[in-house]
């Protein structure tokens, strides 16, 4: 329990020293544009799911599957390869259509994704995440709903 107390603790801290600083780390006009608070969250929300594939995973087949640890690791590689490749395609269909296409897009690729694993495993958990059972219909809800950040690049 150490950690959520320790994050609340470094939350009131940022608000502090935001509130009080003469040149704050993020000014507090940035932090009333909802645009990018969603941003942030999504990061941060991005960075959670990147923790359990690239850092849970490989230490669940090494500790329960009993893999060594050089083959625990290898098998974050192809999950790796698969959100390389296709980025920089991605990155220019996003520029050229907008994002609002490309979330129900990528739901779907999630969803067909997860089919093989859902079918093969006897597993319910499955049935619980995005794309599986009744869950699909609210994550792409709430997806759809998303402003866009526009992009100050152009």
């Amino acid at each position: 329990m150490g950690e959520p107390r320790g994050g609340g603790r470094g939350a009131a801290l940022f608000g502090w020293r935001t509130a009080r600083a003469p040149h704050p780390f993020v000014p507090p006009a940035l932090l009333a544009n909802r645009p990018c608070r969603t941003a942030v969250l999504v990061a941060a929300l991005t960075m959670a799911v990147n923790l359990g594939a690239l850092v849970l995973v490989p230490l669940l087949v090494v500790d329960v599957g009993g893999l060594a640890p050089g083959a625990g690791a290898l098998v974050v590689i192809p999950a790796g390869i698969a959100v390389a490749a296709p980025s920089p395609a991605i990155g220019r269909m996003s520029d050229a259509v907008g994002t609002r296409p490309l979330v129900p897009a990528g739901l779907a690729a999630v969803a067909g994704a997860l089919n093989p694993l859902h079918r093969r495993s006897g597993c319910r958990v499955l049935r619980r995440l995005p794309g599986h059972g009744g869950a699909r219909g609210r994550h792409a809800a709430v997806a759809s709903r998303l402003r866009p950040v526009r992009s100050s690049a152009r």
